[in-house]
């Protein structure tokens, strides 16, 4: 029975399946980091760890140049699936996969040209000749898994978009293992920062290949047709991903430049110390957003479909939801982050107290900002997003620039959580509240 009752029953059912197949491709995943971390850390030195950790950042800051259509496909295919047309879902994901593509292609061409005029030595602040040498070849091997991170990432919003990101949580869990098993076997074989690389984020990338193979099964993947590029189709996508696209920028700007910045200030044995914290504050962001990223699908479709009351119970639910998880997770990472950072490093980095308060100060704002985003996501809502997120961002950056060095790495977190308030959280409360809160 196709009731506003029954849809309901079946997003909260797909909505728990892909959290819980989410929580347990994470908890492989953060499993598969903090071994890594144990080995890689000790066998590559500080300073080669950090270069392999300023690479691995780097390909999130760089996931903006999709263009905004992975997450325009989203909403795009969460809507037709609603509908049910069928064969304008396989003509959008083809063509829309297809587009991806060339992207990835061109982009990781360029990569690779730039990286042999790249002048690592700015981005990797007192860095000996060697290491140099190993982040330039390091970076080739960088341009190659980033030029298929974007139609591989592609397919993974499209089967959030059909509400099945409980298939693309399980590619994830098998190549993390699959990457795991290699790290584990490359001290043994002398193995540097490419190598370490490839097992980490290379494999990480790989994850999108069976989903290719999964939506060719379901008969939503083929040939894009004749004259694709100037279809209404690409043009759709292109409209969908604009904003969205300036929403990355912003958003992964924001979330990936720290150890960039970090490097550049105080050098790359101070992205191990940052690395090793945000790690262990991954095991509350986590569970945050996978309880938080299904939401996004499940919204546009009961919006697709005029349930109203899913919406607004849902989100009320999930504010509550995240914000005791960070509260409560928070905590005890700061009681128990001393410990940690030292089993999992040999003890080679301690952490600073004020560095953990902040990181738990942060997470919180950050699992409120989750919440709200994945509602106005859902409700195509993106103007105020974009508007308070390139704000955030260019206060952040300023904020960081003028204090970084004088104050030292713990005033990292503060200062991003003193930037989210500023530009995110208040004008949410004010300028922005009819449009972001109304009906919650």
């Amino acid at each position: 029975m196709n009731t506003a009752a029954s849809r309901a029953l079946e997003r909260h059912r797909r909505a728990r399946l892909t959290f819980a197949t989410g929580m347990v491709a994470r908890a492989v995943g953060l499993a598969s980091l903090f071994i890594s971390l144990r080995i890689s850390l000790p066998w590559l030195g500080e300073s080669r760890f950090g270069v392999l950790a300023t690479l691995a950042g780097l390909g999130a800051l760089l996931a903006f140049l999709d263009l905004g259509i992975g997450n325009g496909l989203v909403a795009e295919v969460a809507r037709l699936e609603a509908t049910q047309a069928r064969v304008a879902l396989k003509r959008l994901t083809s063509r829309g996969l297809a587009l991806v593509g060339v992207l990835g292609i061109a982009v990781g061409a360029v990569l690779a040209l730039a990286t042999e005029a790249a002048p690592l030595e700015r981005l990797f602040r007192g860095a000996d000749a060697s290491t140099l040498d190993e982040a330039r070849s390091a970076l080739r091997l960088f341009a190659l898994f980033f030029g298929l991170s974007l139609p591989l990432g592609a397919a993974q919003r499209v089967m959030a978009g059909l509400q099945q990101g409980y298939k693309a949580h399980l590619a994830t869990a098998l190549c993390a293992m699959a990457g795991l098993a290699l790290t584990l076997a490359l001290p043994r074989l002398g193995g540097g920062v490419s190598s370490f690389l490839a097992a980490g984020y290379g494999m990480s990338v790989m994850a999108g290949a069976p989903l290719l193979v999964a939506l060719a099964r379901q008969g939503l993947l083929g040939w894009p047709g004749h004259g694709w590029l100037a279809s209404t189709d690409t043009r759709r996508l292109l409209q969908a991903g604009g904003l969205y696209f300036v929403l990355q920028i912003g958003t992964l700007v924001g979330a990936s430049i720290d150890t960039v910045l970090v490097s550049a200030t105080l050098g790359p044995a101070a992205v191990a110390t940052l690395v090793v914290v945000q790690r262990l504050f991954m095991l509350v962001t986590v569970p945050v957003q996978m309880r938080s990223l299904p939401l996004w699908s499940a919204y546009s479709h009961a919006m697709a479909s005029g349930d109203a009351g899913f919406v607004r119970n849902t989100f009320r639910h999930s504010v509550r939801w995240n914000l005791a998880i960070a509260l409560a997770g928070g905590a005890l990472l700061v009681a128990s982050a001393p410990w940690l950072a030292g089993f999992m490093t040999a003890s080679l980095v301690a952490v600073p107290v004020a560095l953990s308060l902040g990181q738990a100060a942060w997470t919180l704002l950050d699992a409120w900002g989750v919440a709200v985003s994945m509602r106005l996501n859902g409700a195509r809502i993106i103007v105020p997003q974009v508007v308070t997120t390139l704000s955030f961002v260019a206060l952040s950056i300023a904020l960081k620039v003028v204090l970084l060095e004088p104050l030292g790495l713990a005033c990292l977190p503060w200062l991003t959580a003193t930037a989210f308030v500023l530009a995110v959280v208040m004008p949410y409360l004010t300028g922005f509240r009819q449009q972001v809160f109304a009906g919650a």
